[in-house]
Formats: C-alpha cells, sequence, structure tokens
C-alpha cells in the first residue's frame, strides 16, 4: 500500500477530465512525455477516449489537475479493493506539491493506494511504496522500436518476440 505523509492542503485543484479536455490533456502529455522518454505511446482524443471507458469500467476517472485555469498535470486511476494510481505525471515545479492531489482526492477513501510511475513524483512523500509496471504495450515495429533502445555502458539484451498477426 501506499501511505501519504502529506496533508491534503494544496492550492491546485482537480476535475474528472470529460471529452472537452481530451484535446488539451493530449497536448500536454506529450509535450511533458516528449521532454522525459524516447518511447511513450502516442496520446490524442482518441487515445483519451478510450482510457476514459476503460477506467469508467474499473470505477475510476482520469483526473486533470490544474493552478488557476492552467494544466500542471493528470492522473488516472482505478478502484478495486485498492486503490490504483497510474500514471501521475506533472510539469516539474508542482513535483513536490501533486502527491497532496492524491491526499485531497482520495481523502474519503479508507482503501489503500497503489500508485504506479513514481518518474514525476517526490518519493519522499510516501511511504510503503509499491511499484508496478508503469504500461503495457505491443510493438508493432520491431525495427523502429530497436533504433530507441540505447544504454549508457555496453550490455548484451536479448529479446523474444512471438507475434502471430505481425511480420
Amino acid at each position: 500500500g501506499v501511505l501519504l505523509e502529506v496533508s491534503e492542503e494544496t492550492e491546485l485543484t482537480y476535475k474528472i477530465a470529460s471529452d472537452e479536455d481530451f484535446e488539451e490533456l493530449a497536448q500536454f502529455s506529450e509535450n511533458i512525455l516528449n521532454k522525459k522518454y524516447r518511447i511513450f505511446a502516442h496520446r490524442d482524443f482518441y487515445y483519451y477516449q478510450t482510457l476514459k471507458a476503460q477506467f469508467e469500467a474499473e470505477h475510476g476517472a482520469i483526473v486533470c489537475v490544474y493552478q488557476s485555469d492552467v494544466l500542471v498535470g493528470y492522473f488516472f486511476f482505478a478502484e478495486y479493493d485498492t486503490i490504483e494510481v497510474i500514471e501521475p505525471v506533472c510539469l516539474e515545479e508542482f513535483k513536490d506539491e501533486f502527491s497532496h492531489i492524491f491526499a485531497k482526492f482520495f481523502k474519503e477513501c479508507n482503501k489503500e493506494i497503489y500508485v504506479t510511475a513514481f518518474d514525476f513524483l517526490n518519493e519522499d512523500d510516501f511511504k510503503n511504496i509499491v511499484t508496478k509496471p508503469a504500461t503495457m504495450v505491443r510493438i508493432i515495429n520491431l525495427e523502429m522500436f530497436v533504433k530507441y533502445l540505447t544504454a549508457t555502458e555496453p550490455v548484451n539484451i536479448v529479446i523474444e518476440i512471438q507475434d502471430s498477426l505481425i511480420e
């Protein structure tokens, strides 16, 4: 489980994302993820429309986080016996404050909260962190995918691919 060590006091606000937010969300996430990663799932209106349906089916949502009216971050969550917070992403300058949003958003909830992908969060705000794989993807162009694999020192990698639909 994840226990927040922060209060719910924050000037940041949030709302559950709906269709009219998806274009802004797509631009925001493409910009911020592009600065940090070489490989990530492309985001557009339809990506978020699909995610919205997925998380609603899992008793969750896409949550947009704002300072005043400016989008500064987002996260997805699903609710089972526990709360699964997935892909919390924010602008660097809100890294220290972002966990306050979780405390505020889930303050009425007594379930354990699991958070994946801590890249944009201050880990010191959390106790008993349980990390999980951040995403599952399907490689549709192996040659292009391999071009983006890099290492800071020599390394041997063995990749076994089995896909009956793609050569």
